[in-house]
Parts: structure tokens; C-alpha cells; sequence
């Protein structure tokens, strides 16, 4: 609508990712938007405080940098990390750069489920017509399913100098598994398409890293179920979407059992998870027959129900 009067929610243009791009602190910015709205539109602004205002927050660490500001922190944040940690558990997770040195919010970090979205990143460099994923699900629904020749395949960086890369999952997966030279286990040290790696695995480990992380729509559309190892972080549409019902979700603790658990998941269940992520799959796509825009609405539209 056009008449602001008939809105439920404003939606607010910051444009902030071409200002700030992937990793810069992204408050001021945000700030100076939201005095802009308070002042120029105030009785739009004071109707709710600024809660029923969204914005999008792209980079890495989402809305980690934001400060806590009433100002700030009241409108929903669309973003891709969905962090969310009190702060008596900070010291369970590795030293994130942005806590120590600024004043953000001690009570849920980067992001708090019950008011903002966590949405999938676009993958420019993976249209449909290119990645096919209804031809690897076509794959592995076919007759009893396809058995794949690896039960978990990984492609990233470990980076065992920097402890607080993906919460630490990175490196336990490769201290725990890799180093064990399990046949079934895959973690390329090489270049390797990952559609065509992804293909070829039962389960695709999906850890994030500096802030969100680019895995799990790929691993999806190769119809590989993910194995989604990222302590106090919410997985995009997590509040509308059954995650456990086409995915693993763990915590880091639970990596020096990793292989045993997986190989403990019968068929018949890997084939109902193939199944749901093929009527969900386009959740996560941005391109022109994907969903994610619907699910991102979708989402809005069950906070819009939280803001009194």
C-alpha cells in the first residue's frame, strides 16, 4: 500500500551492504536511518517505537554491531548471521572481535528470534539452470534413493589460527574427523567444484565462519542433507520452516561422535529428509522460480504478531 496508514510494517531502504560492505561496523549507519525516520516521520515512528520498522543487514556479523540503543535495536533486522547468546554464555564461545570492544546488546547478542528474520544469502554464481537442483533431486529420490559414494563431505577452510572462525566447528571437525582418515568422510584439500562434491555425499557439514556462512543453500540444492553444526546461531526461516525434519543439527561438542551418529541414521530416514528438502528447497533461493522472498513475508508476518 501507499497510504503509510494502512501499514503494518515500514520497511526501511538503508542500502547498508553498499556503504559498509561485508565486514565494516554497521551502527552509525544504522543510527543515522533511523533518527532520519524518528524525525521526519514521528507519528509513524512513535505508533510502535520503531518495531513494526524492518531493515536488511547483509554483511558477515549482521546486526552484531549494532549497539544497544533502544533507537537501534527496536526495529526488526533482516540479516544472515542470527547469533543469538546471553551474555553469562559469552565465555562458551570462542573471542569474537565485536563483543569486548562494544556496548552490544548483553541480552541476545546479534539477533533475538522472537523479532527479527534470518534470511538465505543470494548465490549469484549459481543460477537454476546451472546448479539443476531438480536434477540432483531427481538423483537421489529415484527408485529407494540413490546411495552416495560419501557419507559426509566438507569444502572450506579450517583456519586453525583463528579460534573464533565458525564458533570453533571448523576445527573440531577436522581434529575429530578428518584426522581419523575415514573412506567415508571427504575433505578436499584441493579445488573441487562443490556441486559436483556435494553430489556425490550423503550429508554436507555446514559450519558458518567470520559470521554467516554460504553452505547451506548450495548443499541443498545438491539434495545433501546438511549437518548444520553452529552453536546459538538460527538457521534462515528457521521460525517457519522444520528443520528437523530435513536436516542434523548439533553442537560442537558432539563432533567426536560425528560419524557414528550419522551412520546410525537409517535409509528410510535420509529419504523422508531428501523428500522434505525437495518441497522446500526453493526457500532458499532468490533466483526468479525460488521462494525466499514469500518466506522472508512469511517470517515478518509471524513477528509482525510479536511486537505487542
Amino acid at each position: 500500500t501507499e497510504n503509510p496508514h494502512e501499514a503494518n510494517l515500514f520497511y526501511v531502504p538503508l542500502l547498508d551492504y553498499y556503504r559498509d560492505h561485508n565486514l565494516s561496523p554497521v551502527h552509525e549507519f544504522v543510527w543515522r536511518g533511523m533518527m532520519y525516520i524518528r524525525k521526519t516521520y514521528p507519528q509513524l515512528y512513535n505508533r510502535n517505537r520503531g518495531k513494526d520498522h524492518f531493515l536488511w543487514l547483509p554483511g558477515d556479523l549482521g546486526a552484531c554491531w549494532v549497539y544497544d540503543e533502544p533507537l537501534v535495536q527496536n526495529p526488526i533486522k533482516i540479516v544472515h548471521f542470527g547469533l543469538q547468546i546471553n551474555a553469562s554464555e559469552y565465555t562458551h564461545m570462542p573471542n569474537y572481535h565485536w563483543h569486548p570492544k562494544h556496548p552490544t546488546n548483553k541480552e541476545y547478542s546479534c539477533f533475538k528470534l522472537e523479532k527479527d528474520v534470518v534470511a538465505p544469502c543470494h548465490m549469484p554464481d549459481d543460477p537454476p539452470d546451472v546448479n539443476k537442483p531438480e536434477e540432483a533431486f531427481g538423483a537421489a529420490l529415484e527408485g529407494e534413493g540413490q546411495r552416495r559414494q560419501h557419507l559426509l563431505a566438507f569444502l572450506g577452510g579450517i583456519r586453525h589460527h583463528q579460534p573464533e572462525y565458525s564458533g570453533g566447528a571448523r576445527q573440531a571437525f577436522h581434529h575429530y574427523v578428518v584426522s581419523r582418515n575415514l573412506p567415508s568422510i571427504t575433505h578436499p584439500n584441493h579445488y573441487v567444484k562443490w556441486r559436483e562434491l556435494y553430489r556425490r555425499a550423503t550429508f554436507c557439514f555446514v559450519p558458518y565462519g567470520d559470521g554467516w556462512g554460504n553452505r547451506l543453500p548450495p548443499t541443498i540444492m545438491a539434495a545433501c542433507i546438511p549437518v548444520i553444526i553452529q552453536d546459538y546461531v538460527h538457521q534462515p526461516f528457521s521460525d517457519v520452516i522444520p528443520y528437523q525434519d530435513f536436516s542434523v543439527t548439533l553442537r560442537v561438542e558432539d563432533m567426536p561422535a560425528l560419524p557414528e551418529i550419522l551412520e546410525a541414521i537409517p535409509h528410510e530416514e535420509v529419504m523422508a529428509m531428501r523428500r522434505t528438502m525437495y518441497r522446500l528447497y526453493r526457500a532458499f533461493s532468490w533466483w526468479e522460480d525460488g521462494m525466499a522472498y514469500n518466506f522472508t513475508l512469511l517470517s515478518l508476518h509471524r513477528k509482525l504478531f510479536n511486537l505487542w
